[in-house]
């Protein structure tokens, strides 16, 4: 007799890797929300995405925290340029300054 997909997709899943999987699957949704309630950062941002993606990979996953996991990475993204127009600003402006030093 051959099983089908769907039927194979129906078996309850009972072997050591899966219960591994759950428990992961626990620990990375608890890192979630924790994560959730910590200080806006580029870390807490790119751990967010790899969070929601992992989530997605373990078949646990929602819009919701896909779209979670999306921001997290943008956020992170822009909070990097933003440090690095940061740095780029205040080199332009010490720059600026020398001038006006090395003028008046």
């Amino acid at each position: 007799m051959s099983m089908t997909a769907e039927e194979l997709s129906k078996r309850p899943k009972t072997g050591g890797i899966y219960k591994a999987i759950s428990c992961q699957r626990d620990c990375t949704v608890k890192r979630l929300k924790d994560l959730s309630n910590k200080e806006p950062s580029i870390d807490v941002g790119l751990e967010m995405a790899d969070a929601a993606h992992l989530l997605k990979l373990m078949s646990f996953s929602s819009n919701e925290i896909e779209m979670a996991g999306q921001k997290g990475q943008k956020g992170a993204m822009l909070l990097l340029q933003a440090e690095i127009l940061q740095k780029k600003g205040q080199e332009l402006i010490a720059e600026c300054q020398n001038l006006l030093r090395d003028t008046l």
